[in-house]
């Protein structure tokens, strides 16, 4: 979850505040930490989901 708000904050850094090249390099971060963020919370309601059956 505070991957999730990492990549939002720095999505809006990067969209509003800095323009340009370091816009740009802040919004493929925070892209990557989104899908990361997003990947990893699946990861671990399956693994939880597997050892309450």
């Amino acid at each position: 979850m505070l991957t999730a708000c990492t990549s939002i904050v720095l999505f809006y850094n990067g969209y509003a505040i800095v323009s340009g090249f370091e816009g740009i390099a802040f919004g493929i971060l925070a892209f990557f930490l989104l899908c990361f963020s997003v990947l990893g919370s699946i990861i671990a309601t399956k693994s939880i989901r597997t050892k309450q059956a």
